[in-house]
């Protein structure tokens, strides 16, 4: 019945998603180059080997995955392999306190 009802709700809503992202849009609260990312659609293909995705939501959650990033390459996540994508607030963290 759950699963039902999500999808149920998820055809209903998914119409009116790209309505409201324009209007995140026109409110300066999303980037229009970056809405496709709202969809899950990279723009940058990736590379190939392993795969580590760290997500924070919050300011304290960025600090933590940031700390745990800088970790990982200090104790040999082979740097020529592991990438680090930052999102916007995370890169605007790297690049100001963490030079």
């Amino acid at each position: 019945m759950t699963l039902f009802l999500y999808n149920f709700l998820w055809q209903v809503l998914k119409n009116f998603v790209p309505t409201y992202l324009k209007y995140r849009v026109r409110k300066g609260k999303e980037e229009e180059n970056r809405i496709h990312e709202r969809y899950g659609v990279p723009i940058r293909k990736r590379d190939n080997g392993n795969l580590i995705w760290l997500h924070g939501s919050s300011v304290g959650e960025s600090v933590a995955a940031l700390a745990l990033a800088k970790s990982m390459l200090k104790i040999g996540f082979n740097k020529k392999r592991t990438r680090f994508y930052p999102c916007q607030f995370l890169g605007y963290m790297v690049r100001t306190m963490y030079r």
